[in-house]
């Protein structure tokens, strides 16, 4: 990620949606498969995104978000879940009759995970850049 080292200086923000989606799928594992190791799980996720053919800063970005996932609050992010479930009920989206449930679910994980990543980001903007100082970016 060559192209990225020349901004570290300066505040590099991530693609908030991939790390929305690498928190979320961390997070998903944490609850339903506490044996797995979560960092070499969020590492194999950024893989196959490279591989599914995503750019390399999609790829650090979803990292990122799961490396948060691993240490979150999980409370808060269930909570945030059934929010986004809430709001969605109350605004006459919810599941109808043949729809995939687990699709709906989904979605609203990822709400959950969008709020949560944004969080993190508006917190502290040089974060994702200290990101990818560890990472040797």
């Amino acid at each position: 990620m060559g192209f990225l080292k020349s901004f570290i200086g300066t505040d590099v923000k991530p693609d908030l949606e991939y790390a929305a989606k690498g928190f979320m799928m961390v997070a998903l594992t944490r609850a339903n498969r506490p044996e797995i190791d979560l960092h070499d799980f969020e590492l194999r996720y950024a893989h196959q995104l490279l591989s599914q053919g995503c750019t390399e800063h999609q790829a650090l970005s979803a990292r990122w978000g799961g490396v948060h996932a691993i240490s979150a609050d999980i409370t808060m992010y269930d909570c945030a879940v059934e929010v986004a479930k809430d709001t969605s009920e109350e605004a006459g989206l919810s599941a109808k009759a043949g729809q995939d449930e687990a699709a709906l679910y989904r979605s609203y994980c990822l709400t959950a995970a969008t709020f949560m990543i944004r969080k993190v980001w508006e917190t502290d903007r040089k974060e994702f850049g200290r990101f990818l100082r560890y990472t040797g970016r």
